[in-house]
């Protein structure tokens, strides 16, 4: 009964709104996707620390230089704080970007394929996931690593260092980390869409309404925002990394802080 009373009052607004509605809704769940994507990465780090722990246990740790142990401690740290700056930013690509696109998108493949057979919906799901979802990738990839590129280029657009050839520039590396995360990320996350969002659209094609069916998209994407986000802001560093015997007796001696 709650339910229906949401779903009535979200199609009020969807209705008055539309734009503003499915525009709120994807900023917040994709703000909620990328927080719940920083503490899975979390957690994964702290089951690499514990292995690590584990694995260093025949370490001679009185080689280690106390004032070494001392400088290298907060470097070993396994959890790293909510970074509400992306999730804001995450929240803001789906919102102005991703939101408008599903709008138009489900619509679009209805037309395409408007007939609810078995023919018909396995028709839509492969325009979906071989058209928009290619799409819907390089509208989070390259924008997040275009905002990410200006970021870190702040200094260049101050008074002092700025030049009209600043801004190309900076567009043009934007694009291109865009282009490289797509090359090196875009695969692994379409896997993962083709092997999520079939499944769901067997739903969404068969039972929701065409109306309803951004808001199922929205809320069944909370695990794709997820994915979507690991991905796309996923470095060099997330890679396997060669700890070195100094770097293992440390972090065996952060965990035993008795030994210090």
């Amino acid at each position: 009964m709650r339910f229906r009373n949401f779903l009535n009052w979200y199609s009020k607004y969807l209705t008055k709104y539309p734009k503003t509605t499915n525009s709120t809704t994807g900023f917040i769940i994709a703000f909620i996707g990328d927080i719940l994507c920083q503490e899975y990465e979390n957690s994964v780090r702290h089951k690499k620390a514990i292995k690590t722990n584990e694995s260093i246990k025949n370490v001679d740790i009185k080689q280690i230089r106390e004032e070494e142990i001392i400088n290298k401690l907060d470097k070993l740290d396994t959890y790293i704080d909510i970074d509400f700056g992306r999730s804001l930013k995450m929240g803001l690509i789906r919102s102005l970007l991703l939101a408008p696109f599903l709008t138009i998108w489900y619509p679009f493949i209805n037309r395409l394929s408007p007939h609810r057979t078995i023919p018909g919906i396995i028709k839509r799901i492969c325009l979906d996931q071989g058209l928009g979802a290619p799409m819907i990738i390089s509208l989070v990839f390259i924008p997040n690593a275009m905002i990410y590129t200006i970021l870190s280029s702040k200094n260049e657009f101050t008074k002092e260092n700025f030049k009209l050839s600043t801004i190309p520039k900076v567009i043009y590396d934007g694009i291109y980390n865009g282009i490289m995360r797509l090359y090196t990320q875009g695969g692994k996350t379409w896997l993962g869409s083709i092997q999520f969002w079939p499944f769901v659209h067997m739903i969404t094609f068969t039972v929701i309404p065409q109306a309803h069916q951004p808001l199922f998209a929205h809320f069944a994407s909370l695990y794709w925002n997820a994915l979507l986000s690991y991905y796309s802001n996923k470095t060099d560093s997330d890679k396997k990394i060669v700890v070195s015997k100094d770097e293992l007796a440390i972090s065996h001696l952060k965990a035993n802080k008795s030994l210090l």
